[in-house]
């Protein structure tokens, strides 16, 4: 009897070490990189005005899993802020890119930014563009 109580102790100790692990790898694999894909720096002569210097990124997110066993596609954000070593204050989008190609870091690459002192305007390669307010990010909001 003594082995049975004890093999179903393994048992429920191993199920829960596949549940915590599981839990563990879905977290991680979720979790947003916040890498730098591309970034763009404000003009000098627009600071003065914007308490500058600013800067528009891409930043890599989490993983989309909406299309899985199909795809599994990688979720960015636009971000307007402060020009700093890594983005934390500022103006933050969702934004799905639609590249012409497979390699959609390079799609992203080739996309260019206008500034003004309205706002700054994202164009992407395939025409696509995207006006953020200057009252959205001044001063690093």
């Amino acid at each position: 009897m003594k082995s049975y109580a004890f093999n179903i102790f393994k048992l429920l100790a191993y199920l829960l070490a596949v549940v915590v692990g599981s839990a563990l790898l879905t977290v991680c694999i979720h979790s947003a990189s916040h890498k730098v894909v591309a970034k763009w720096a404000q003009p000098k002569v627009l600071e003065g005005d914007t308490f500058g210097p600013h800067c528009l990124c891409v930043l890599e997110e989490d993983l989309d899993w909406s299309h899985f066993p199909y795809t599994v596609e990688r979720n960015y954000v636009i971000y307007v802020g402060r020009d700093t070593e890594v983005p934390t204050h500022g103006h933050l989008i969702k934004y799905s890119f639609q590249p012409d190609d497979s390699n959609e870091i390079a799609h992203i690459k080739k996309s260019q930014v206008e500034w003004a002192k309205e706002g700054v305007t994202f164009c992407e390669a395939s025409g696509h563009r995207l006006f953020i307010p200057i009252q959205m990010y001044k001063g690093g909001r």
